[in-house]
């Protein structure tokens, strides 16, 4: 029986075998010293004869079974030449254009005859592609003679051959082998040897990627449980191929981050073939994505080679192009903003604060902030009071009604935010802020006056009135005012009149 190794790492198979032989008593002329040896396979348990009508032979097979549309077969000790296939099903097909009683080289010498044969006989097609010895010199006699490990290298993936036709791009898992020798003696023109068990492998299938998805093992929380990746954070990417592989070069896998952004996660595996490799992607600021996914098209560049040669250039996406679900990859490089802020006092002048007034800021985020957390906001320089759940947020905070040392004028406020992703905003400030309304100004100065004059409209004297005259009184202040309380009296008068108008309020 004939010894099949693994298959090589260049695609070939290679089998040994040992043969021997006796010197017959045929026709001299035909008789040959040295046997002729062919490489016989059956592709598949299921190729065995349906019928044989003399000119034209059925087999049976199933729809994968790699049939020739031309070629040679074995069935018993016949060897049958055929030139063409017709009415092919899922499970016959028929070879025509027979040569019945082909002989081993072609020729004359090595001559096969005819013989009946059952149904369901199993049936061997000759390897073409093969290198070793097939004329086996060796000397026959009566007594017999034997060569032992000898070697016969197939290679069916040789380039425009009719066998990587038929066998390119598949997987044979149930092969069977039988190593054939004829010295053409007309009383045993055939001795072959027991076939292999059906099941030898024939690898020209391409490999392919099955598989690009989010290896959340090792991922930490949030992220782990939430999916949702931040700015500068780690996503491993896992990618499972369909049989062990090696990479020529770069393996780039292309993601689509959203927002017009590629980001490309690489993998280089060289020596030791693998199932599975992982490479990771970083966000950057920018990329936006709710689902992370391969971007459509040639997502995948590079080439790749299994352990037996088969090679493909640019693998084909797989069938999921999402990267995980349960949850979803999102990728937020996009830092929260304050999109609006209203700042107002509960002052008189709601635009106005004194010590012992509150300012109030509602304010206005860009996106869902952290779960626990709210805006950090400072107004004056002390840390605020922020309450809310949600936008629009509020924040307070109360000047010291005494010892007030706070500086004066626009109440400056500074504000922070982190958003689920844990991206921290920029400082945002009266500067870099859509306030509406503007800010309000704090004021802790007492107002003072001067330049105090007080005149009459008597005609004769203005320092003096008399009844029915009018008093004025103006004066100075030292900063603009709302509209004052001034009373006039007499000296001595515990009862003083209040002005009847107040003009030109004003500084």
């Amino acid at each position: 029986m004939p010894v099949v190794a693994p298959q090589e790492t260049d695609g070939t198979l290679e089998i040994t075998y040992d043969i021997n032989g006796t010197k017959g008593n045929g026709d001299a002329n035909l008789i040959q010293d040295s046997p002729w040896v062919l490489l016989t396979y059956q592709p598949g348990v299921a190729v065995t004869l349906n019928a044989d009508n003399g000119t034209s032979i059925v087999l049976n097979k199933i729809a994968s079974s790699p049939i020739p549309s031309a070629g040679k077969i074995l069935i018993d000790n016949e060897l049958i030449n055929f030139t063409s296939v017709s009415n092919v099903t899922d499970t016959t097909i028929q070879l025509d254009g027979l040569t019945r009683e082909y002989s081993f080289d072609g020729g004359v010498s090595y001559i096969t005859k005819t013989s009946t044969h059952a149904a369901n006989t199993a049936v061997f097609f000759v390897a073409e592609n093969v290198s070793g010895a097939v004329n086996k010199v060796m000397t026959l006699n009566s007594d017999g003679s034997a060569t032992t490990g000898n070697l016969i290298t197939w290679n069916p993936n040789l380039a425009d051959s009719a066998e990587k036709t038929i066998f390119g791009g598949k997987k044979l898992t149930d092969l069977a082998f039988k190593v054939v020798a004829n010295d053409s003696d007309l009383l045993n023109p055939l001795n072959a040897a027991n076939a292999t068990t059906a099941n030898k492998t024939l690898d020209l299938e391409s490999p392919s990627v099955s598989s690009v998805a989010a290896d959340l093992t090792t991922v930490l929380e949030p992220e782990k449980s939430s999916g949702i990746f931040g700015i500068s954070k780690t996503i491993p990417v896992k990618i499972t191929f369909s049989e062990p592989v090696v990479t020529q070069g770069d393996l780039t896998i292309k993601l689509d981050m959203g927002n017009s952004r590629v980001s490309n996660c690489v993998i280089n595996i060289s020596g030791t073939a693998v199932d599975n490799s992982t490479c990771n992607v970083t966000i950057n600021e920018g990329d936006s994505s709710n689902d992370l996914s391969l971007i459509s098209g040639a997502a995948i560049v590079g080439t790749i080679n299994d352990v037996v040669s088969n090679v493909t250039v640019n693998p084909a996406l797989p069938v999921k192009t999402d990267l995980h679900d349960s949850p979803d990859i999102k990728v937020d490089g996009v830092k929260p903003t304050v999109t609006s802020i209203t700042e107002t006092s509960n002052n008189a002048n709601n635009k106005k604060a004194k010590p012992g007034d509150k300012i109030t800021l509602s304010i206005a985020t860009s996106e869902t902030l952290k779960t626990g957390t709210k805006p950090v906001v400072q107004i004056a320089g002390h840390d605020a009071t922020v309450s809310g759940t949600e936008s629009p947020y509020t924040a307070e905070y109360t000047f010291a009604a005494s010892n007030n040392t706070d500086s004066e004028g626009d109440a400056v406020f500074t504000i922070t935010l982190i958003d689920t992703a844990e991206n921290a905003s920029e400082t945002f400030n009266e500067g870099n802020t859509n306030i509406s309304g503007g800010t309000v100004v704090f004021d802790r100065t007492l107002p003072t006056i001067s330049n105090i004059s007080i005149t009459s409209n008597n005609s004769l004297d203005n320092k003096k009135a008399k009844v029915g005259d009018v008093v004025s009184m103006t004066f100075l202040a030292s900063e603009p005012l709302q509209t004052p309380v001034v009373k006039i009296a007499r000296a001595n008068d515990d009862s003083p009149k209040a002005a009847d108008t107040i003009t030109n309020v004003g500084q």
